[in-house]
């Protein structure tokens, strides 16, 4: 059985505001809707409307997709009414229920300041200290390596063209002739919130990246590796973990690289006159 989802947005006048998260389908054994009552988005740009309304949408919106697969989704939302839009399914590793504790906290609640900027920055800067340590242990030359990179820093302007947005940052990137590897690292002591929101900003990057893959391949002629490396707990099954376990290519302990991990550093830090 094939587990995925569906973003559904919503707005109340579609020439004028907005679409905003509302939903999410989740398409297990059979599909359902799940939301958050109070709709803490939906209220931030539109704090007089009346939910209920939208509430019973969606009840009727998810009898209707019970005879509806997958890959009718994007269809069948779209048609129920013109205020709701299905985002394209993406696919859940791991088990739904915590897939969808982690779904929900990243796209239908508000964003809870659960940590000081003190504290965020203190458990990034764990983060990038154990992938520097790690990355020493294994003698990533530092000509090849470029901290908080974006995509700029390290692609061609053929590939850009194809990728078409400079807007986020990889922790280690390690521009090699052979192979690109882009590296970030999660400590999976943070607050939930927090963890979340980083977990989102560390899957998007990979997501783009892997649409780009060809071209990097193509145009560049190197081998792309996403990685993500795990700090202090070394827990895959954590909800965390599978919701970017999807745009991987390697998941990583700090502690013990794989023998993979090695062979991919080791051919990234060839020069050309090695190779």
């Amino acid at each position: 059985m094939n587990l995925a989802y569906n973003l559904v947005q919503f707005s109340p006048l579609p020439e004028e505001i907005e679409f905003i998260n509302v939903a999410l389908i989740l398409w297990g054994d059979r599909p359902r809707i799940v939301f958050e009552d109070s709709f803490p988005k939906l209220r931030c740009i539109a704090p007089n409307f009346d939910t209920e309304l939208l509430e019973v949408s969606l009840h009727g919106l998810d009898r209707t997709l019970q005879a509806a697969s997958v890959a009718e989704a994007h269809r069948v939302v779209n048609a129920y009414s013109a205020q709701l839009r299905a985002v394209e399914a993406r696919p859940i590793h791991g088990s739904i229920d915590d897939a969808a504790v982690v779904l929900r906290r990243r796209f239908l609640s508000r964003p809870q300041r659960a940590e000081s900027i003190q504290a965020q920055e203190s458990r990034v800067s764990d983060d990038e200290e154990g992938l520097d340590r790690m990355l020493g242990a294994l003698g990533v030359p530092q000509h090849m390596l470029i901290r908080h990179a974006k995509p700029a820093d390290y692609l061609t302007r053929p590939v850009m063209r194809r990728l078409g947005s400079n807007g986020f940052r990889t922790a280690r990137v390690i521009n090699g002739r052979r192979h690109l590897l882009l590296l970030d690292g999660l400590f999976l002591g943070g607050s939930g919130a927090a963890l979340t929101q980083r977990v989102g900003k560390i899957s998007f990057g990979f997501y783009r990246m892997g649409e780009v893959r060809s071209a990097v391949e193509d145009i560049e002629h190197r081998k792309l590796a996403r990685v993500l490396v795990l700090m202090g707990k070394d827990n895959e099954t954590d909800p965390h973990v599978q919701f970017v376990h999807r745009d991987l290519d390697l998941l990583e302990h700090a502690s013990t690289p794989s023998p993979e991990l090695r062979r991919l550093v080791q051919e990234a830090s060839l020069t050309q006159a090695q190779s």
